[in-house]
């Protein structure tokens, strides 16, 4: 019985060991999305304001082209 109670004792502290390890885990890969995200959006701004400027170039060519040859 008190062999029983040990081999018990042990798994449930084996258990609790893989739950923190598992915690810290989570807790890494909850700030590297964090991260990730951060970095997604800065890219995705960066992206949009790339767009406008080449369409504010391709207008402004245009726009030039059209009255420098009539």
């Amino acid at each position: 019985m008190t062999a029983r109670i040990a081999e018990l004792e042990d798994q449930a502290e084996q258990a609790r060991n893989r739950a923190a390890k598992f915690e810290k885990d989570k807790m890494k890969l909850q700030i590297e999305i964090r991260d990730i995200s951060v970095e997604l959006e800065a890219v995705t701004i960066q992206l949009r304001f790339t767009s406008a400027c080449c369409d504010f170039r391709t207008i402004f060519t245009l726009f030039f082209l059209a009255y420098q040859f009539p």
